[in-house]
C-alpha cells in the first residue's frame, strides 16, 4: 500500500473501503468520527407559525384566487392550505 501525505481520516476512509483487516482501531475511530459529523449535520426542525392575514395571502397564491375569496375562506380551510405546505396555523 502506498504511503499518503493527507489527513488521516480520508486514509482511513481509503483502508477501510479495501477491507483493511488489522488489529488497530481504524474502524471505531472512524465510526465515531462519522457519527460525529452526523450529529452535526442534524437540522433543528423549526414550526413556522402563520398569522391570519399572511395565510390569506398564502392561500391566494397556492389556490389562485382574488383576495376576497381567500378571505371568505373558513379557518379550517385556511390551516388545510398551511398543513399541505408544512406551516403551522397561528390563529
Amino acid at each position: 500500500m502506498k504511503k499518503y501525505l493527507v489527513s488521516s481520516n480520508k486514509v482511513l476512509i481509503f483502508a477501510l473501503e479495501f477491507n483493511h483487516k488489522c488489529e488497530c482501531k481504524c474502524k471505531q475511530k472512524l465510526e465515531t468520527d462519522q457519527t460525529k459529523k452526523l450529529e452535526t449535520m442534524k437540522t433543528i426542525k423549526k414550526n413556522i407559525n402563520v398569522s391570519r392575514e399572511r395565510a390569506i395571502e398564502i392561500a391566494m397564491n397556492h389556490n389562485c384566487v382574488s383576495r376576497e375569496v381567500a378571505e371568505s375562506y373558513s379557518d379550517s380551510e385556511l390551516k388545510e392550505v398551511l398543513k399541505q405546505l408544512k406551516l403551522k396555523a397561528n390563529f
